[in-house]
């Protein structure tokens, strides 16, 4: 995915060298990584779990046990939900030429 970085689309940002900035900014890019990859397999498990679960076609309320797992299944109806918002500032961390 190494794309080739535009010197154009950053030509107003402004650049700081500040090594332990970086330094931080590729550790927490290699720990975000991670985390995507630990992500992804989890909800592929998670996904085989629930396909295996389908066939024991559990009640709502009813309980099962799987080796050292407890498993309940219930329902939750649907609901209106609204809440408020307070002021807040965001920011945006993305690698160079991931701009999409």
């Amino acid at each position: 995915m190494a794309a080739g970085v535009d010197p154009q689309h950053g030509m107003f940002d402004r650049e700081v060298e500040d090594g332990d900035l970086i330094a931080a900014l590729e550790r927490r890019e290699k720990t975000n990584q991670a985390r995507k990859a630990a992500a992804a397999k989890h909800k592929e498990q998670h996904e085989k779990v629930v396909a295996l679960l389908a066939g024991f076609e559990l009640g709502d309320e009813e309980i099962v046990r799987a080796g050292r797992f407890r498993i309940k299944m219930s329902r939750t109806e649907g609901r209106s939900v609204s809440f408020e918002t307070s002021p807040s500032r965001r920011m945006t961390i993305s690698l160079l030429g991931d701009d999409e």
